[in-house]
């Protein structure tokens, strides 16, 4: 009995840590991604990110389940920056989410026009065993809460 317990625990202990490690994986996934779209841009970073089946809900507009129109949707932001804050996935380790906080900038008549979202990404593992993205939302938040995250 007192082996089992013990290998019990440790079974328990594995999953733990795997889920652990899946998340840490996730997380910085999304971290990867935000830093390829301020290094590369943000149309390069998500063609290699998103999924042949995305969703996204942009703001201000329709839902799009396109993923070229998703792509080019990117077309009109002058710099797209994010702060990956959490991720979670399910326990067979090919569906997460991740959530942070991000920043977008506009060109508004030669002017940079800020605002500031709280955003969640769904995730889904390929066949090859990588991420990626599904759904893409986000909503608008303060301008006092973006500039905890951004100086």
């Amino acid at each position: 009995m007192k082996k089992f317990l013990i290998a019990l625990s440790l079974i328990s202990f594995l999953s733990v840590f795997s889920q652990s490690k899946t998340e840490t994986d996730l997380l910085e996934t999304d971290k990867t991604l935000a830093r390829l779209s301020t290094e590369k841009g943000i149309r390069i970073a998500f063609d290699e990110y998103l999924s042949d089946n995305p969703t996204a809900f942009p703001f201000n507009k329709d839902v799009l389940t396109d993923r070229v129109k998703i792509l080019n949707g990117y077309a009109g932001l002058k710099s797209l920056e994010w702060v990956p804050l959490k991720a979670e996935v399910s326990e067979s380790g090919d569906l997460g989410y991740t959530y942070g906080i991000g920043k977008i900038t506009v060109d508004d008549e030669g002017k940079a026009k800020i605002s500031y979202s709280h955003y969640i990404s769904i995730w889904k593992k390929d066949n090859a065993g990588k991420w990626k993205l599904i759904l893409d939302t986000g909503n608008d938040c303060s301008e006092e809460v973006g500039k905890k995250y951004f100086k």
